[in-house]
């Protein structure tokens, strides 16, 4: 029997390291110019441009020792349900800030609370939290074959979390 498993998650200090600006679209060399300045209007464009610009997943795939638990191991989630809540200050070439949000998957499984979550980790020797990825679409793929090296993920982050959501 499927079941719906409600998760929030969270990525504190979330950064993208970019090797070279000369790769990025329009809106990207305009997220690296913004001064940000809290709370205000630059904050809410850069929030924007960032948004506009983010592909946020949760891919049950790249957590191989949970793939029984969940209905298709092969799904990658698109997450449309999250918010930019901090942006950090760094040097130029350097995105850095904290995200969360909320999703749905199916499991195969009931879960009923974050202890059960906890559970299933430890019993299979997985952790849910490593099926978040952040995509930045900042580059211009029809001139470059691999940007950024290939790399388009985030790079580094201070704190990563998956959470059981009572809804």
């Amino acid at each position: 029997m499927n079941h719906e498993l409600n998760l929030s998650f969270f990525i504190k200090k979330c950064s993208f390291e970019i090797e070279n600006t000369d790769e990025l679209t329009p809106d990207g060399k305009k997220i690296l110019e913004l001064e940000i300045k809290p709370n205000g209007p630059s904050f809410e464009e850069y929030k924007q441009l960032l948004k506009e610009n983010l592909s946020v997943f949760y891919l049950p795939g790249n957590i191989y020792e949970l793939e029984d638990i969940f209905v298709d191991p092969d799904e990658e989630l698109e997450i449309e349900n999250y918010d930019i809540d901090r942006i950090y200050p760094v040097d130029k070439n350097t995105l850095c800030f904290s995200i969360s949000g909320t999703f749905k998957i199916l499991v195969n499984k009931a879960i009923n609370s974050d202890e059960d979550l906890r559970s299933i980790e430890a019993e299979l020797d997985g952790n849910f939290d490593n099926g978040v990825q952040v995509d930045f679409n900042f580059f211009d793929f029809d001139k470059f074959e691999e940007p950024n090296g290939g790399s388009i993920s985030f790079t580094d982050h201070e704190g990563l979390g998956v959470s059981f959501l009572n809804k």
